[in-house]
């Protein structure tokens, strides 16, 4: 039988450092919280609420809608997949990093990004833990038309 409990030896740090980490296409999108895990780092990031975002979202709804019919309609025809969600579309273009001043190679495990009613938040999970006596991590963001941005976040 497996018990999460056995695995978990302390509940996280949280770091809150709620700041504006890059802009994706007119989206501000923010670094909410910062975990920190005794085996890893999870960084939880959320596109800001805006015109772009809203008709975004008003968009994949009435795409989603009109794709549902058609399948209600054929129901033995998959070859249609789903319409994309806005969230991966905006969110996955941003590569993230970590650093700290020990060097420490941070690498991304997994990344989760949108579902029903969450499309515009995304969820890293970095390892391995850090170190003792760290004083910041630094968090990098790049990508494809994107401005390369660093964001130091005080650990102590």
């Amino acid at each position: 039988m497996f018990a999460y409990a056995e695995y978990v030896t302390a509940l996280p740090r949280i770091l809150v450092p709620r700041t504006q980490l890059t802009d994706v296409d007119g989206i501000a999108v923010a670094l909410l919280t910062v975990e920190l895990w005794d085996d890893g780092i999870v960084l939880r990031l959320a596109g800001l609420p805006n015109e772009a975002t809203q008709r975004m979202l008003d968009e994949h709804e009435h795409d989603m809608t009109a794709w549902a019919e058609r399948r209600q309609q054929s129901p033995n025809d998959t070859s249609e997949a789903p319409p994309e969600e806005p969230g991966p579309l905006i969110l996955n273009r941003i590569n993230i990093g970590i650093t700290d001043e020990h060097g420490t190679s941070y690498r991304m495990m997994t990344r989760r990004t949108g579902g029903t009613g969450t499309e515009l938040r995304d969820e890293l999970y970095f390892q391995p833990g850090m170190p003792k006596g760290t004083n910041h991590l630094t968090i990098h963001t790049s990508g494809s038309g994107l401005p390369e941005n660093a964001i130091q976040v005080p650990a102590t």
